[in-house]
This record gives structure tokens, sequence and C-alpha cells, in this order.
């Protein structure tokens, strides 16, 4: 089952190991490409990123990470970095005449553990997964 992985959100600890290390770990552990678009600016007070992340921080943590794309935008909600990510998806799928069967969303700020073996073969191809202090999971109409 092929799967692409959608990194969006705020870098603002990106660069911390134990952060690049999981992002990488989920990654890897999928043998999925990594699309991101990131933001990197003074936009995020709310949780705490007064200020861009030091360029040279980002580098050496992105060379740790495999990513097949990286896109830096500013003045983007969520909703609109996730539209973003999911375009650049969908041209690769077809530049590279691929089909993904699950796109999963991790955030630049986040930890994870890498996922099982066959993990999201266990899943209902008819419900969007969220993780759980996000609502849970819905249900939605196959196309």
């Amino acid at each position: 089952m092929a799967s692409a992985v959608c990194l969006t959100g705020y870098v603002r600890t990106f660069g911390v190991p134990s952060v690049y290390q999981s992002i990488e770990a989920v990654r890897r552990s999928l043998r999925a490409p990594l699309f991101a678009v990131v933001s990197n600016d003074d936009g995020d007070t709310f949780k705490g990123q007064p200020r861009a992340v030091n360029d040279t921080a980002l580098a050496l943590a992105r060379a740790h990470v495999r990513v097949l794309d990286w896109r830096v935008v500013s003045g983007a909600d969520q909703f609109v970095k996730l539209a973003y990510c999911a375009t650049i998806v969908e041209a690769h799928e077809r530049r590279e005449r691929v089909a993904f069967d699950w796109v999963v969303r991790l955030r630049p700020d986040g930890l994870y553990r890498p996922v099982p073996p066959g993990w999201l073969d266990t899943l209902d191809r008819t419900t969007v997964y969220q993780s759980s202090n996000s609502g849970g999971r819905r249900t939605c109409n196959k196309s």
C-alpha cells in the first residue's frame, strides 16, 4: 500500500534532533515520500514562534530528513498549507504515474514513533483519521 507524508505547520521546533529524527523515523517506516509546506516567520505567536527559526538550524535538521519537496509559505493557516501539500502530492502522482492510498499528515513540531509494518492496511479506507487530541476519527463517503 503506497503512502505519502505531508509535513505542514510552523517549524518552531523542527531543528530539535528528537523532533526531526522522529519525523524521519515515521517517513522511513512508511517507506513514503515526504512533502513539506511550512512557515518560518513571526506569524505563530500563539504557539511560540515569535520570529523566524535560524536558517542554519533548519538546514542541519533538513539534512537528516529525506524531504522530496520543501516549500516555505508565509501568512497561510493550517488548512491552506494542507491544501497546498495535497496539490503537490497530486502533481507528483500525475508526474510519476503513481497513486497513493494514504496521505499521512505530520506537523514539523511533533514527536512521533515509527508505524508498525502493515499498519495502514488495518485502517478503514472510508475514514479520515485524526489524532486523539483533535477529535478522533470521522467517516466519509467513498468516492
